[in-house]
C-alpha cells in the first residue's frame, strides 16, 4: 500500500488522535505517580514542555524550509517551461505556411496535455497525456529537422541548430 492511497485527512486526524491519546496517557501516570511522591517540590513538566515546544518548532521551520524551496524550484520549472513553449510558438512563424498552421494546432494540442496532465489526480491517465504530449514534441522537432534540411541557409535550419540553448523539454 503507498502511503500516497491515503488521504491527508486521515493522516491528520490519526495524527492528532495519536497524540491526544499520548497526552491523557502521561497526564494519567504523571498523577499517578505524583500521588506517590508529595516530597517533590517542583513539577519538571514546565522544563519537559518547553523542549518539546522548542524542538517542534525546529521541526516545523526546517520542513517549511524544505516545502518553501521545493515550491520555488516548481514555480521555476513552470515558467521555464511556458517561456520555452512561448518562444518555440512563435519560432514557428518561420516554417513555410503549408507547415505553420498545423504547428499551431499542435502546440496547442501540446499546451492541452500539459495543462491537463498537470490537473489530473490518477498517476495513470496524467502518465498517459504526459506520453502523449512527448509524442506531439517529437512531432513539432521532426517537423522543424524536415524543413531545415530542406534549406541549410534558412531561418528554421538557423532555429534549429541554436536549439543546443533551449531546455532539454523544448529539444526531445
Amino acid at each position: 500500500m503507498e502511503l500516497d492511497a491515503i488521504p491527508m485527512w486521515a493522516v491528520f486526524a490519526a495524527t492528532i488522535s495519536i497524540v491526544m491519546v499520548a497526552n491523557e496517557v502521561g497526564y494519567r501516570l504523571g498523577r499517578a505517580s505524583r500521588r506517590r511522591s508529595d516530597d517533590e517540590k517542583e513539577s519538571p513538566v514546565s522544563a519537559i514542555s518547553g523542549a518539546i515546544l522548542g524542538l517542534t518548532a525546529f521541526m516545523l521551520a526546517f520542513t517549511f524550509g524544505i516545502v518553501t524551496d521545493r515550491y520555488d524550484a516548481r514555480k521555476a520549472l513552470v515558467r521555464d517551461e511556458a517561456n520555452a513553449i512561448g518562444t518555440a510558438y512563435l519560432r514557428a512563424d518561420f516554417l513555410p505556411e503549408s507547415d505553420r498552421g498545423e504547428a499551431a494546432d499542435l502546440f496547442r494540442e501540446y499546451v492541452e496535455r500539459r495543462l491537463g496532465a498537470a490537473q489530473l489526480r490518477d498517476l495513470d491517465q496524467t502518465h498517459r497525456m504526459l506520453i502523449e504530449s512527448d509524442r506531439i514534441q517529437r512531432q513539432l522537432w521532426q517537423m522543424a529537422v524536415v524543413n531545415a534540411r530542406k534549406d541549410m541557409n534558412s531561418d528554421v535550419a538557423t532555429r534549429v541548430g541554436c536549439a543546443e540553448s533551449l531546455p532539454a523539454f523544448v529539444e526531445t
